[in-house]
């Protein structure tokens, strides 16, 4: 994982662990945030996850002509959303409806440009995660090995452990929050999903959790009816795709912009799903030589295969891994 960052909330504060990196590389098949997810199913906890990421990654040129931008995308795709060892499929297979404790979301802005409409993506890039509005690490080190390893790229990440407490709402009930990590929190919830006063107090409450999908949702509605950006769940195809972006709507820009609120948007579950997101095999050598060779480390290995789905799984889904190991 290269940029994102994660909320974690859990009406158990004690049971909310982050397990040794080692050990989650080793984890393809039941990654440690699927573990949780279904220990708080079981248990009947409530345990939500909040990820903000980027849409698409930040490379030049669009999906259908960067096969490097191509290959980020299907590895998020398959690892959150599809084939059986996605995120959501294992825990589906549970019986577990995902949304109902994790949520990704993007960030998409909005303005005037030239006299002209225009949106565009903010590429994430921060590496941070906040736990139970008690801790947060943040820094510049991704999940990966070139990061964690300490023989590659010099990251660097830390564990903020604040000493000052502060009375807040942890699911209905008083609870004891550090003031770092919750004020950080809620500036974040703030400017991304427009909470503002009591609606941006207990991240548990399901008030909040339901304003934050829903705004999301109607967020990425607006987009799509003014500006048709992609990526977006309507485009199944590249054909599609390429209708779909000669037919913006960019007079009704002042009428819908209001309904826009905060910059979170919903993160595709279909978008090309009728497409073979695969690398064809003239394209390896391509990619490498845009691969820079601290990059080409994490995931050379997955060159080995034509089926890409698997073998990456767990470089996004690792993301209940802490950075400080026990």
């Amino acid at each position: 994982v290269s940029s994102i960052f994660i909320f974690f909330f859990s009406s158990r504060r004690r049971h909310t662990r982050f397990l040794p990196v080692s050990w989650a590389r080793r984890c393809v098949q039941e990654t440690a945030l699927v573990l949780r997810i279904k220990r708080a199913f079981y248990t009947q906890e409530k345990f939500r996850v909040i990820v903000v990421k980027p849409l698409l990654q930040a490379y030049e040129g669009d999906l259908e002509k960067n096969p490097l931008k191509l290959l980020y995308f299907t590895y998020e795709q398959y690892t959150i959303f599809r084939g059986s060892e996605s995120i959501w499929k294992q825990l589906q297979d549970e019986g577990i409806n995902p949304e109902d404790y994790i949520q990704f979301f993007g960030l998409r802005t909005h303005g005037i440009v030239g006299d002209k409409p225009c949106t565009e993506v903010v590429h994430v890039n921060s590496k941070l995660m906040i736990i139970d509005d008690q801790k947060v690490i943040i820094g510049s080190a991704n999940i990966n090995d070139r990061s964690l390893d300490g023989m590659c790229d010099s990251d660097l990440a830390v564990v903020v452990e604040d000493q000052n407490q502060c009375k807040s709402k942890m699911d209905g009930k008083e609870y004891s929050a550090t003031i770092f990590a919750l004020q950080l929190r809620q500036k974040l919830f703030q400017e991304h999903f427009g909470l503002e006063n009591e609606l941006n107090g207990d991240p548990l409450s399901d008030t909040i959790w339901k304003t934050i999908q829903q705004r999301a949702r109607r967020n990425t509605e607006i987009y799509r009816e003014i500006f048709r950006c992609v990526p977006d769940d309507t485009v199944l195809t590249f054909e599609q795709m390429k209708i779909f972006n000669a037919e913006n709507n960019l007079e009704l820009y002042s009428q819908l912009k209001e309904g826009i609120v905060g910059f979170a948007v919903e993160i595709p579950q279909k978008f090309l799903e009728f497409e073979s997101l695969k690398l064809q095999l003239f394209e390896h050598q391509k990619v490498f030589k845009e691969i820079k060779s601290g990059q080409a480390v994490s995931i050379a290995v997955s060159y080995t295969h034509l089926t890409l789905p698997t073998i990456y799984s767990v470089q996004i889904s690792v993301v209940a891994v802490s950075l400080k190991k026990k």
